[in-house]
């Protein structure tokens, strides 16, 4: 079971209709006829989410009804797109129009993540008509029984702590959103371990301990990072406005050590920013760096963009009060205030939700 679960993201809980001729949007096959599949596997053990495929035979890709398999990427390039499959950042929705936002304790839906204390579900959704019901579906891996809903609410909104997971266990939680009209949203799992063990090391996170361009005189990238286990791996890709990124490279960890280790690559590209991610053998981010290839004090660095948990800023040597705003996407001030830079660099407290930011100095 292991290793099917290692090569298994997802599994379709709807699909076609395969050889609808409609292209009006209003041929939907069976509601979720695959759903009970999809539970299943998720009682057995297996770390999957829920996708939602056409089928199509004719030439009506995507007009055939309103139902998708929505990603959340970074970005729309292949590389990105393939880490949030593998990393189960999916749903399956019959509304084309529907954005969720689904965490446990701050980490992003298929997740699988041990932390001290019990879990808290946040859920905000925007659909393209009212919401009937949103409930938390939520059950134990391996036991061989089916989730059951464990809070609801009738609102978009959902805040929950679940009081009732004891030190040690496991547990799947996943959202399924029915609408005024009927049609569903299930989102992929967050698989949620609770060790109170680990209050004493959570001020310890794995981090890239050094991350330093290149010499004048060489064409190597050089790193380093503390504790590692063999599979996990390194991904490098550059860029040129630190928003969209190319793949460069990676390198695979081949054996387990606790203290410091120093890595290297080879690097002669023509680009302004290059990225560091460090990665679990299951595919799950462990921490990220960026740096400029440019030396002068003007070169501003927003690392781990998108922002799914804190935001840190890379601005040269400066040390001193900066103010600043920061700004989604889609051009919302979402936070303004003053930065305290040290020898260049800032860290935000946590977020509450996830943006695309881009940053404005005075």
């Amino acid at each position: 079971m292991a290793s099917a679960d290692n090569m298994v993201a997802g599994c379709a809980i709807e699909n076609g209709p395969s050889t609808s001729n409609d292209t009006l949007y209003s041929d939907y096959p069976s509601p979720m006829a695959y759903l009970s599949y999809f539970r299943t596997l998720l009682a057995m053990g297996y770390h999957v989410g829920p996708t939602i495929d056409h089928d199509n035979h004719n030439l009506t890709h995507g007009r055939t009804a309103f139902s998708r398999t929505a990603v959340l990427s970074a970005s729309l390039a292949k590389h990105h797109m393939m880490d949030a499959l593998r990393q189960k950042r999916f749903m399956a929705t019959q509304d084309c129009g529907a954005v969720l936002d689904f965490r446990v304790n701050g980490v992003l839906m298929g997740s699988q993540t041990v932390q001290p204390g019990v879990p808290t579900i946040q859920v905000s959704a925007s659909t393209s008509v009212p919401i009937n019901t949103l409930r938390i579906q939520s059950g134990v891996p391996g036991s061989g029984t089916n989730a059951t809903i464990l809070t609801s609410t009738t609102t978009s909104t959902l805040n929950f702590t679940h009081l009732g997971l004891a030190d040690g266990s496991t547990r799947y939680y996943y959202v399924d959103i029915t609408l005024s009209d009927g049609r569903r949203i299930i989102s992929s799992p967050v698989w949620y371990t609770r060790n109170d063990g680990l209050i004493a090391t959570t001020n310890e996170p794995v981090v890239i301990q050094e991350f330093l361009r290149p010499a004048a005189d060489t064409n190597t990238l050089r790193w380093s990072v503390g504790k590692q286990e063999a599979g996990q791996y390194f991904v490098l890709e550059k860029s040129k406005d630190g928003i969209q990124f190319e793949f460069l490279g990676t390198q695979t960890i081949a054996y387990s050590r606790e203290e410091e280790v120093n890595y290297q690559s080879p690097f002669a590209e023509e680009t302004s920013l290059v990225r560091l991610s460090w990665y679990d053998a299951s595919g799950h981010l462990l921490d990220q760096r960026v740096i400029s290839l440019k030396q002068n004090s003007e070169d501003l660095v927003i690392l781990r963009n998108p922002v799914t948990d804190y935001l840190s800023l890379h601005w040269g040597e400066l040390s001193g009060t900066a103010q600043f705003q920061i700004f989604s996407n889609d051009a919302r001030l979402v936070r303004s205030g003053f930065a305290n830079m040290v020898h260049g660099k800032w860290r935000s407290t946590k977020w509450a939700v996830w943006i695309q930011a881009y940053i404005s100095f005075n």
